[in-house]
């Protein structure tokens, strides 16, 4: 997707246009002459589901999603968010259950045929749909630095190999008995990694103070595993200070980690006039859009916090990361994606899963 898309679906995904179009289906949908129209021909009825998916998938990105969300937009309104998404589709559901009309006569023949009243099938879509709309995601909160959960990393994960910027091969498993803290990234971002590189300086810092260094493996993993080479990692690494592990698997590797810790990467054209590489000094020909998250693993390798908001440095940016900025990434700093997560969080994570050993 060209970035003029994403940016299209991150506006589709803003809470109030996102829920607005999923209550605007749902209803219209539910209107007896659009329903009707839908159960009589087949077109219209593919139509209709189809829209069904894509509002439904709009209104969970606008919740659930990768993309940036309004500042305004913190675990309170989520909170919010998720309740009017419930009493939207409780309320459908109240007025299938309870209406003495029958909204859909085209059902009326098969209903008579199976020996149901059209009313008490009428009903029972409402019970379904009442279910249904009853069936939010359900996980413990963590507000303060992101989703607690119990999710054991499967031993194949574990053993899928990386480089780190030392030419070294490590791995997940490796790591056991230490807290793991993975972070995607990569090295040529101009808009949010340099603040996670920034929380992470800090992070390493302040576990150095408290002596919880040697408890703690911070783990940066590449999502531009073509570019970020072992030589690019270690100029990386020196160029900014990080003392922690800058990590690259193949693209097939990669995938599996995607797909089973849920972050996102997408390659996408660079702007035009496009960047320029810090290293090589030549253009940027391509881009990675993707998610800010962070996991927590435990010393046994279970996964125990997820974080899928964006990172918001406080304090003076390290000048040579500064430099990194795009301009996007320097309205970014001037005002933080919401949610977020800081320092403290990072911190509060890591101390959460350390006291669980």
């Amino acid at each position: 997707m060209t970035k003029p898309g994403l940016r299209r679906l991150r506006g589709l995904t803003h809470p109030v246009v996102a829920f607005a179009i999923w209550a605007v289906v749902m209803y219209g949908w539910h209107a007896p002459p659009a329903y009707q129209l839908a159960a009589e021909n087949e077109v219209v009825h593919l139509c209709e589901h189809a829209s069904f998916l894509a509002a439904g998938t709009l209104m969970w990105l606008a919740l659930l999603g990768p993309f940036p969300k309004p500042e305004w937009f913190g675990n309170g309104e989520k909170a919010v968010y998720a309740a009017a998404v419930h009493f939207t589709g409780m309320g459908l559901a109240n007025i299938l259950m309870w209406s003495d009309v029958v909204f859909y006569p085209f059902y009326s023949a098969s209903d008579e045929a199976h020996g149901i009243s059209a009313i008490t099938d009428q009903s029972l879509a409402g019970v379904v749909l009442m279910v249904q709309s009853a069936m939010l995601p359900v996980r413990e909160s963590a507000p303060d630095y992101g989703t607690l959960i119990d999710q054991p990393v499967s031993a194949a994960l574990d053993k899928l190999p990386m480089t780190n910027q030392h030419g070294e091969k490590v791995s997940l498993g490796a790591f056991k008995g230490k807290t793991v803290m993975l972070v995607p990234f990569l090295t040529l971002c101009a808009d949010i990694c340099p603040f996670t590189t920034g929380i992470l300086l800090q992070v390493e810092r302040a576990l150095g103070a408290d002596h919880a260094d040697s408890k703690v493996e911070i783990v940066e993993l590449s999502v531009d595993p073509h570019r970020d080479t072992v030589a690019r990692l270690a100029a990386y690494a020196k160029l900014t200070h990080a003392g922690w592990q800058l990590v690259r698997m193949s693209p097939a590797d990669l995938a599996k980690f995607q797909k089973f810790f849920e972050f996102t990467y997408i390659k996408v054209p660079e702007d035009d006039p496009p960047s320029i590489d810090w290293m090589t000094g030549k253009p940027l020909t391509y881009d990675i859009d993707h998610s800010d998250n962070y996991f927590v693993i435990d010393p046994q390798g279970e996964e125990r916090i997820v974080e899928e908001a964006a990172p918001d440095y406080t304090g003076k940016l390290n000048p040579k990361l500064q430099k990194f900025l795009s301009a996007e990434g320097r309205e970014h700093q001037k005002h933080p994606p919401q949610p977020d997560w800081t320092t403290a969080d990072a911190l509060a994570a890591l101390g959460h899963v350390m006291g669980r050993e």
